[in-house]
């Protein structure tokens, strides 16, 4: 079967609080290391490319380790076998990565594929000490992959 040409967005779920998500940028300044939030796949599909919208400029002596990193996990909600960065490592360091407006990307993940029952996790790697401000979105662009939902192992029809 050919794939869709056209990339598609998965919905990023945030798994934070409201009080560090303003104006719907996630706000690193701050924040603690850890899972920002997750990408699931509803359908087979190929990655495309990673990308994180600055909504909030990074102000502060160290921005220059802001950074996320997006990994793979085979079993969603499980960390057994997950990935560290092979979907996407972004950083806010790079020369304008770090303004309002940018969107800044890596095609690192091109071609890794994603089935029902799996997901991208977004992790920060930064504990925001020497950041006053930085908000930032996540995203993550895929194309979808038909594929006959016998043939994903994930997928159980219920009755």
């Amino acid at each position: 079967m050919l794939r869709h040409a056209e990339p598609n967005a998965l919905q990023f779920v945030y798994f934070g609080t409201a009080a560090s998500c303003v104006n719907g940028a996630i706000n690193l300044s701050g924040y603690a290391t850890g899972d920002l939030g997750s990408f699931m796949a509803p359908y087979k599909c190929e990655v495309v490319e990673a990308q994180a919208a600055v909504k909030t400029a990074f102000v502060g002596a160290s921005i220059s380790s802001a950074k996320i990193k997006m990994d793979k996990r085979v079993n969603c909600g499980s960390d057994t076998n997950r990935g560290d960065g092979d979907v996407a490592e972004i950083n806010f360091g790079v020369t304008g990565a770090s303004l309002q407006g940018a969107c800044v990307y890596d095609l690192a993940g091109q071609g890794v594929m994603l089935e029902p029952g799996q997901e991208v996790v977004v992790e920060n790697m930064y504990n925001g000490a020497g950041i006053t401000a930085g908000g930032i979105w996540p995203m993550l662009a895929v194309r979808v992959m038909p594929e006959v939902r016998a043939n994903l192992s994930r997928m159980k029809e219920t009755t």
